[in-house]
């Protein structure tokens, strides 16, 4: 993931202080991130991903495909089929979001057993 978001940032040439203000966070937090030091919150990977107009899936390494879905059909597609959890997920801190995205990567990984 970080190494995708250094390179992103690069790509567009931005230093990581404006990077940082853009989306929210300081430089600081920014260059943890980065060197792999500290993970994003989920706050965070929304406001990278809105930015650069890429996957979450994409930023934490899940998949190559860039960018995200474009068209309003797409979009209202996916907000209908989550709209339970979405409505749940507003309700929720960042650190409990955080959890809950830990907590989805272990119930879709291939290694649970039925």
């Amino acid at each position: 993931m970080p190494n995708r978001i250094y390179k992103l940032r690069k790509k567009t040439g931005l230093k990581q202080s404006e990077l940082a203000s853009k989306v929210g966070i300081s430089q600081q937090t920014l260059s943890r991130i980065e060197n792999e030091i500290s993970e994003p919150a989920i706050d965070v990977l929304c406001a990278l991903s809105d930015y650069f107009n890429v996957s979450i899936d994409y930023l934490m390494l899940r998949t190559t495909h860039i960018q995200m879905a474009n068209s309003e059909d797409e979009v209202n597609h996916l907000v209908i089929e989550n709209y339970e959890l979405l409505n749940v997920m507003k309700k929720l801190t960042n650190k409990e979001k955080y959890a809950l995205l830990q907590i989805a990567k272990v119930l879709s990984s291939d290694s649970i057993i039925e």
